[in-house]
């Protein structure tokens, strides 16, 4: 694969990623994405390819291309959607990760979705595949997790906060015998980690429906509402591989100088 810009290289060249969409990069939408319309592309070769059909997230071209999203109530939220489908024997080392913007200044009413899969079944019962990265977007909102259909994992706080106004790279890398890493990295505070010692996170699903920017089933399950996201997304992507501190800083390093991070 030819990369467009020397950030990607540190990214898409790993036989474990899954999907990267890079809101800077034309292959991957850039400017197609306007008011709703068009779609994010997938830049990893394995064809995930984000419809955008929810809200109206809008492509500008600040810092050679992001989508800006915002959260009304949830079912408003702008967010992206497709069906993933990663199967649960590939689920037991995963890293999540995405580099936003917080531009939120009040906190959601629980906490916002970033990148978030439902199995099947319901939350009450414990969901069979559920996997997130989210927030709760704010200046206290702070980077967590669920996993599985552990109870322990549900929302796990990493009190890592969210940046406000400024650029960040958030990972959370999961290895299911051991817990996960949670890795928060932006300019004034470099790489700040979590460590979620854990062993038992229950039975893991296919990570099915996927949801960019808002929590997969949310109100529409009787969650609370306003769970979206709001701010800019430049990328989201995910491995079928845990990374280590090493290759989170190498990742951290290619894209400082493009996003001030």
């Amino acid at each position: 694969m030819i990369f467009d810009e020397p950030p990607e290289a540190a990214i898409l060249n790993d036989p474990d990623l899954v999907f990267l969409l890079n809101a800077g990069n034309a292959s991957s939408g850039g400017d197609g994405i306007t008011g709703g319309n068009g779609t994010w592309y997938d830049m990893s070769g394995n064809g995930k390819d984000f419809a955008v059909g929810y809200g109206t997230p809008t492509w500008r071209d600040d810092y050679g291309g992001v989508i800006g999203f915002t959260a009304a109530d949830e079912l408003d939220s702008d967010h992206f959607i497709l069906d993933l489908n990663v199967s649960s024997s590939d689920m037991t080392n995963t890293t999540m990760f995405v580099v936003v913007k917080n531009t939120r200044s009040a906190g959601v009413k629980d906490f916002a979705g970033i990148l978030h899969s439902r199995g099947g079944g319901g939350m009450s019962t414990g969901i069979q595949g559920t996997s997130s990265l989210y927030g709760a977007a704010g200046p206290s909102g702070n980077l967590g997790y669920n996993y599985g259909s552990g109870t322990v994992p549900w929302r796990y706080n990493s009190g890592l906060t969210f940046p406000l106004n400024k650029w960040c790279l958030a990972v959370v890398a999961v290895d299911i015998s051991v817990g996960a890493t949670f890795y928060m990295c932006d300019a004034d505070n470099g790489i700040q980690t979590n460590v979620h010692s854990y062993s038992s996170y229950g039975t893991l699903g296919n990570f099915r429906t996927t949801r960019i920017g808002r929590e997969s089933g949310g109100q529409a399950s009787g969650a609370d509402s306003n769970r979206g996201w709001q701010g800019d997304y430049a990328m989201a992507g995910m491995y079928t591989r845990t990374l280590n501190y090493g290759e989170v800083e190498k990742i951290y390093n290619s894209l400082k100088s493009k996003y001030g991070i």
